[in-house]
């Protein structure tokens, strides 16, 4: 099978993904490709529902933040943020896990290396952004910093979801934010049996 060679079917295709598994809300999450050679991002765009998204109707933005076209996600500043501090990002997904959400929120420890699903699509570690206001410039810093110095490739954003990125495709984030709501629904399920 032939992956995506287009940004913006990749994008759609993955948020379609993202709502029919219960990942996000109609209108929320968001996801980006960049193309550093032309210093370009392509982002889902804001106020559209998910499963209804077109190609067209992917935004594109530069480097800088300005719209080259389209309505870019509110999360703009995020997606940005992670590009310009880990080199090797070519994909940024950001989704409102309910389990990741909990888990971050009840303090559980989240080792992805404990089983195989999370071991081999969460990687070594799983960072913690605290609680920020949505769409702000400090909520993209407190993430890319928290990405960047931690090395892992997902962190949970408390009482407000999680963000992957990948070095190779938009599918490798989707791979790693499903491994994670993996790990925090066994953990959490865990966690009552243990009480």
């Amino acid at each position: 099978m032939e992956i995506d060679s287009d940004p913006r079917e990749a994008i759609v295709r993955v948020m379609g993904l993202l709502y029919r598994r219960g990942l996000i809300n109609i209108m929320g999450g968001n996801a980006s490709i960049i193309d550093r050679d032309r210093g370009l991002v392509y982002i889902s765009p804001s106020a559209v529902p998910k499963n209804l998204l077109e190609p067209g109707d992917i935004a594109v933005i530069d480097m800088d933040g300005n719209v080259v076209e389209g309505k870019p996600s509110s999360e703009y500043r995020l997606h940005l943020e992670v590009y310009r501090r880990i080199d090797s990002a070519e994909a940024v997904l950001h989704a409102h896990l309910p389990h990741a959400v909990l888990a971050g929120d009840l303090g559980l420890n989240l080792d992805p290396e404990r089983y195989i699903e999370s071991k081999y699509t969460v990687g070594k570690c799983v960072a913690i952004v605290e609680r920020l206001p949505s769409g702000t410039k400090e909520l993209a810093e407190a993430t890319a910093q928290a990405l960047h110095e931690s090395g892992c490739k997902v962190a949970i954003l408390l009482g407000h979801g999680a963000v992957a990125y990948s070095d190779k495709t938009i599918y490798n984030a989707l791979d790693a934010l499903e491994g994670l709501e993996f790990l925090s629904y066994i953990e959490y399920m865990k966690s009552l049996y243990h009480r």
